[in-house]
């Protein structure tokens, strides 16, 4: 298959769609996993297969499922999640005490097991000291099939291979020779589609930004080193202050960590935002967390999925005339208000939208950022208020519509999600695919759309 004159042209559109530069001298792994979708689909070549890729997105995503690696596991590597409880949780609890809430990010979180885990341990562990926290645990991935098994929560065995029997038994039911994890560990967990390579972030239209601990183990092997530096960079514009960073054991490189602090842990390394950047701490060994404690009474959590919510739109639907430029403001205005809440500073930002609105309350756009602020801050009926106000004012601004359409899924309404993002797609076919949304993170139209199609096929199956 090598000697095929369109495999040049085939390997440069994988890797440029994916953005798995892991690939580039890896023939001879790749055409066998061409040769396993040529046989799949009937494609006699790679010519042939290229036009079947170019016009079948379904076919995109089976071939992502053969390149991406999904073998994972409850707690992997232990130490990891032993620094996790004993140094990072600790800290990022006594910070929050204010605001009472912890955002997660799990960036290449596959069947989800990463943060699952992380939902079991801070439920677990830290539960009584949470009681009333808003927990925020966002997990990410470019294999469609791995997150719907992450949606589904439903494992083989062979996935809780190092969990006790006594967590078995109590986060998860059994489902055959599968297991089940329980709702209460799952409701706070939000499963998504983001490409690290290829898709903005941080990013406030998909609340990919103020997290106060990202972890992305063994993902960035995929990609080339000024990929790397790209997405570790943004990493850091995607956390908050004095906010955390773990990466895979074979990760570690002190030059793209640079702009971090970092902490040696035992048997880790952690990387933390910090003004003192390019320093090192070291921790004394501390002896190992079980991985089971006596289980505390559930307490009342007050719980948001990971997920920018929005609105539905109070009008009838519509369908649009070309559509007009999306509603504009100071963009200095918004800026700020986008560095603090990137910042954590959600009650400052917060403020700052209820100045604006006092002298400009009938722009669409202020409302917007007023509700993304307010679900950052855990005010879900105020940020639906908001949202609705701002479809409220002009039927046509795209960006509300697609919000609610995940705020309603995230409330497990499919169907109102799905007419609202279809509402979302509607609107933009009549944009200008390279028009960007300067205001709302760069995103383009034609990226925007995607995403929106991501959601709408994940939610109609």
């Amino acid at each position: 298959m090598a000697n095929d004159s369109f495999y040049p042209r085939l390997k440069a559109f994988v890797i440029e769609t994916t953005g798995m530069v892991f690939f580039s001298d890896k023939d001879e792994e790749l055409t066998g996993i061409f040769s396993k979708r040529f046989e799949a689909v009937g494609a006699g070549d790679c010519a042939a297969y290229l036009v079947y890729l170019e016009t079948d997105k379904d076919e995109l995503d089976e071939l992502i499922a053969e390149l991406t690696i999904g073998e994972t596991y409850f707690f992997r590597h232990n130490e990891q999640f032993d620094a996790i409880r004993n140094i990072v949780l600790p800290r990022i609890i006594r910070k929050n005490q204010k605001n009472r809430r912890i955002r997660i990010w799990s960036a290449g979180c596959a069947i989800g097991a990463e943060p699952y885990t992380l939902s079991i341990i801070l439920k677990k562990e830290f539960g009584a000291e949470l009681a009333g926290w808003v927990i925020d645990i966002v997990g990410t991935d470019i294999n469609k099939k791995f997150l719907a098994i992450a949606k589904r929560g439903r494992f083989r065995g062979w996935a809780l291979r190092a969990v006790s029997d006594e967590i078995k038994n109590e986060c998860f039911t059994p489902a055959g020779q599968d297991w089940t994890i329980k709702p209460y560990f799952t409701k706070n967990v939000m499963f998504r589609y983001h490409n690290l390579a290829l898709d903005p972030f941080p990013s406030h239209l998909d609340n990919l930004f103020a997290f106060d601990l990202i972890l992305c183990r063994n993902v960035t092997i995929y990609f080339n080193h000024e990929t790397i530096r790209s997405i570790i960079r943004k990493f850091h514009e995607c956390l908050v202050d004095d906010g955390w960073l773990m990466v895979g054991h074979s990760e570690p490189n002190m030059v793209t960590f640079k702009a971090f602090k970092s902490v040696n842990a035992p048997g880790t390394v952690l990387y933390q935002k910090s003004d003192e950047a390019d320093e090192t701490t070291s921790f004394a060994e501390v002896p190992p967390t079980p991985l089971w404690t006596p289980p505390l009474p559930p307490p009342e959590w007050k719980i948001t999925t990971g997920t920018i919510n929005a609105i539905e739109a109070i009008a009838p639907h519509v369908t649009p005339e070309p559509a007009p430029e999306p509603p504009q403001t100071g963009g200095s205005r918004l800026d700020e208000i986008r560095r603090l809440a990137d910042r954590g500073k959600s009650g400052e930002a917060a403020r700052c939208c209820e100045n604006l609105l006092k002298t400009d309350k009938l722009n669409p756009s202020i409302h917007l950022f007023h509700a993304l602020v307010l679900e950052q801050m855990g005010k879900d009926e105020d940020a639906e208020a908001a949202l609705r106000r701002a479809i409220y004012l002009d039927r046509n601004f795209v960006l509300p519509h697609y919000h609610f359409g995940l705020f309603l899924y995230k409330k497990g309404d499919q169907k109102g999600a799905s007419r609202s993002l279809a509402n979302a797609v509607r609107l933009l076919s009549n944009m200008d695919d390279a028009r960007a949304f300067e205001e709302y993170d760069g995103i383009s139209v034609a990226q925007l759309k995607e995403l929106a199609k991501i959601h709408l096929e994940a939610i109609r199956g």
